[in-house]
């Protein structure tokens, strides 16, 4: 792995991984940390999910994960990024 990534580019406004969310991360970039941090069954934690971005990529990578945001927007926008990647809020949800 290099000190610097060159091959993830920027998330731009006609990108369909776009969700609307303004500070939003590429998943590739997301995938790349989760993966080199951490194993399956591993607890992801984001204190600032945003977008969401690090825990639907944590939920692909079968890491157990918790997200933390003060803003009631970013609750949301996760919440709707999760449910349409699958029905994972049929459970009880580690948003907080």
């Amino acid at each position: 792995m290099r000190d610097v990534w060159t091959d993830i580019n920027a998330l731009f406004r006609n990108n369909k991984e776009r969700i609307g969310y303004p500070t939003q991360k590429p998943e590739k970039l997301l995938e790349r940390i989760i993966l080199a941090a951490s194993n399956e069954g591993d607890i992801v934690l984001d204190p600032f999910v945003g977008g969401g971005t690090t825990v639907a990529v944590a939920e692909k990578l079968k890491r157990h994960w918790i997200g933390i945001d003060q803003s009631v927007q970013a609750i949301k926008v996760t919440e709707m990024r999760l449910q349409k990647q699958q029905d994972l809020f049929s459970q009880p949800c580690a948003i907080a």
